[in-house]
């Protein structure tokens, strides 16, 4: 290769030398020498700077791809179904659902609720209430009121949801669709058998994302005797179904402690454990777990002596939808306590605007 080092003037050079002769076998070894640690250096410094320019221009070449990406699906100009969107600049744009259909303008899914074992009580797939089982020291998962998202967006009648938009869009009213379990996402608009919607701007009044309303004004902890206090409702219109609708499905001993017409953010049944949100209806009085969904039934220690089989009424998605011990509800018609196997074995989608 090149001469050997001189030690004296330490000039750089490189030399391959033979060494273990003894064994009858020569290894080769390659040595690099500088004449100073500034050489050194300045190669770091060199490459340092490359991969910063190669950063910075990923980072463009990424600004450019999203540069004009819709916010929500109100941006957005095309027919009902998947689109991309990105309402928070901080985060990667991702794929959601939107109705472009109801109101003239898009509205974007943000979040589904679906009860995937009516009989387990705040068991594996409660997302929207807890998955750690009732607790008098658990309260819940918090996802109504967190930054949590999790869930696929083509299994919105199969399993929980919840994207970035429930609390990154800023927006002003909330529609709930029911819609029947088990559906590809092509079928959910025709087949929902109702859809409804707020139109008082709810949200402008509570931060204006359904994160804001439940963290900051509507948390979900037991109320204890203060139960119905600052209760957050708004009155609906209806693009599918009816009151008689909505009221054709309230167990016969809750017809006369709710109100059609409305959506109810956070209710207490009488124990003063909190359910999230009453679809269609705001509760008078009554056993609001049988009508309201998303319990986690937390306790409040020693203020109040709760029975473990009421905690169970009221922890799960659809809480106490099942009715009282050998009191289901039948295919199509609600019994005297529970919910009709329709609306169980439906799931609820959130979308704001």
């Amino acid at each position: 290769m090149s001469d050997a080092l001189d030690a004296q003037t330490n000039n750089p050079v490189s030399a391959f030398d033979a060494v273990d002769t003894s064994s009858g076998s020569k290894h080769i070894a390659l040595a690099i020498y500088f004449k100073s640690e500034k050489g050194l250096w300045k190669i770091i410094s060199a490459l340092s700077l490359l991969v910063g320019l190669a950063a910075m221009i990923f980072a463009i070449i990424a600004m450019v791809a999203v540069k004009g990406m819709p916010t929500s699906c109100k941006d957005i100009v095309g027919q009902t179904g998947l689109h991309l969107i990105q309402p928070d600049p901080a985060t990667l744009p991702f794929v959601t659902y939107c109705d472009m259909d109801s109101t003239g303008e898009g509205w974007t899914l943000v979040a589904a609720v679906h009860e995937n074992n009516i009989q387990g009580k705040c068991t594996v797939g409660d997302k929207w209430s807890s998955e750690q089982e009732y607790s008098s020291k658990y309260l819940g998962s918090k996802n109504w009121e967190n930054f949590n998202v999790f869930g696929d967006v083509l299994d919105l009648t199969w399993d929980d949801y919840k994207n970035v938009a429930y609390h990154a869009l800023q927006a002003s009213n909330v529609m709930l669709w029911h819609v029947p379990n088990a559906l590809a996402i092509s079928e959910i608009s025709d087949q929902a058998y109702l859809k409804y919607y707020t139109n008082d701007n709810v949200l402008d009044q509570y931060g204006g994302s359904l994160r804001s309303l439940y963290a900051n004004y509507a948390p979900l902890n037991n109320a204890g005797p203060s139960r119905f206090y600052e209760l957050i409702v708004s009155p609906i219109e209806y693009i599918k179904g009816s009151k008689d609708t909505i009221m054709a499905d309230i167990p016969s001993d809750e017809v006369e402690n709710v109100q059609p017409g409305f959506i109810q953010f956070r209710a207490f049944d009488t124990f003063g454990f909190p359910q999230a949100l009453c679809p269609g209806v705001k509760m008078v009085t009554g056993d609001s777990a049988r009508i309201c969904v998303g319990g986690n039934g937390a306790a409040v220690g020693d203020q109040i002596r709760v029975p473990s089989t009421r905690r169970k009424v009221t922890c799960g998605d659809y809480a106490g939808w099942n009715g009282k011990f050998k009191d289901p509800g039948l295919a199509d018609v609600p019994s005297s306590s529970g919910r009709s196997q329709k609306y169980i074995n439906s799931s609820i989608l959130i979308f704001v605007k």
